[in-house]
């Protein structure tokens, strides 16, 4: 008991000594952030540096205790993909007959989400596609994001590109809030509001689904197939949001998309292998995070690679030896259970024909590759047994 007693006074008093440092911020009111959702905003009064605030409430000391727990270990353990948790603090407010407390959580913000980014380059005229290097940024900083989390026996439940801020040097950082609600919840919830959604197969399944027709799924997983759609849709810069019908998953749709982003990427088959991996294989032999990000070549030397091929500093022919190991590499990564093997290598002639990121897709492209996820327990086709989506989660199928 004594030692239970120490533990929560050492707790109290860096809480106390957290609150001393964070004197400096003022509160500037509250406001909808697209990544937080509801929070507020405060300014530091020295530098007028920037954080996002969210509260918690708790009616009891012990409760607070156990978020307290959690919290201090995200700040000491934090990855550089990630929206830092910075600080926290508390309040104590006092009433007649009971005692509570507010946690502030202070977050990392950047000013615009991936989200916002495809919306203006969609818009403009012509639409700014975006380079192999920048979705090929966007493809590892996510990947070492979430193979982080898995390392910690996390998952996020929520990936996409309104959870993903873009830093002013370019790196794509996924927003984090650790949310006790879980990831059906939160997907209802956006079902609801009619936002478009970046699920796996699984999820939509038992969302539109009775409860006596739900499927346990890994959660982890998911997340893959979350980022595989989030970087399908930056690359395409439109909404993919088709692939969700009232009654099925639209595996057709899918491999439309799927097609047109190889089409598109074709100058890159890491890329595009690793994206076909996350959508096009059955969630019992997708790839974990940890197991991706083990099967990719070395960060650097990719993006030093692409970073020349795109100023033309490299006949993508493989005229230029300096450079032939690293193309091999690109060319030949498969990314894939061992077991399994069930991603095709690209071919050469797909790697080697440049396509400028501004022409017109080709009219008669081929077919696209045949969908592994017909080898699974089929998720995605108008069966019998699946109920009707229930009237108030009708969605809207437009572009968001």
């Amino acid at each position: 008991m004594e030692i239970v007693i120490r533990k929560k006074l050492q707790t109290m008093r860096e809480v106390s000594k957290r609150a001393e440092k964070l004197k400096n911020f003022v509160n500037k009111g509250h406001f909808q952030d697209p990544m937080y959702g509801e929070c507020s905003l405060w300014e530091d009064r020295s530098n007028r540096s920037r954080l996002v605030c969210l509260e918690k409430r708790f009616s009891d000391q012990e409760s607070l205790l156990k978020e307290l727990e959690v919290k201090k270990k995200r700040l000491i353990d934090s990855n550089e993909f990630i929206l830092s948790l910075v600080d926290y603090s508390v309040e104590v407010v006092s009433a007649l007959c009971a005692t509570s407390y507010i946690l502030r959580l202070f977050f990392e913000t950047e000013e615009k989400t991936l989200h916002q980014d495809i919306t203006e380059r969609r818009n403009s005229h012509p639409s700014r596609f975006y380079s192999m290097g920048q979705l090929t940024q966007l493809m590892y900083n996510q990947v070492f994001a979430n193979e982080f989390l898995e390392m910690k026996k996390f998952f996020h439940g929520d990936i996409c590109p309104q959870n993903i801020a873009i830093t002013k040097k370019g790196e794509f950082k996924l927003a984090w809030k650790s949310d006790d609600r879980g990831s059906e919840r939160i997907q209802m919830e956006k079902a609801l509001r009619k936002s478009p959604l970046f699920v796996s197969p699984q999820q939509y399944h038992n969302m539109i689904n009775r409860p006596q027709n739900r499927i346990n799924f890994d959660r982890n997983k998911a997340d893959v197939f979350s980022l595989g759609l989030t970087i399908l849709q930056a690359g395409l810069l439109k909404s993919i949001d088709k692939i969700y019908e009232p009654t099925a998953f639209n595996e057709k749709t899918l491999s439309i998309f799927l097609k047109e982003f190889q089409d598109r990427y074709a100058d890159n088959p890491l890329l595009c292998a690793t994206v076909e991996a996350m959508l096009n294989v059955p969630e019992a032999n997708r790839n974990s995070f940890i197991m991706i990000k083990s099967a990719q070549p070395d960060y650097k030397e990719v993006m030093d690679y692409i970073d020349q091929l795109e100023r033309g500093l490299i006949n993508p022919d493989y005229e230029d030896l300096d450079y032939q190991v690293d193309l091999e590499k690109l060319k030949d990564i498969q990314i894939t259970n061992p077991k399994t093997n069930m991603i095709p290598s690209q071919p050469q002639s797909q790697v080697s024909k440049k396509i400028p990121q501004d022409r017109p897709l080709p009219v008669n492209s081929p077919q696209p590759q045949q969908n592994y996820c017909n080898s699974q327990q089929n998720f995605y086709s108008n069966s019998a047994q699946n109920q009707p989506l229930p009237q108030n989660l009708t969605r809207r199928f437009t572009e968001f």
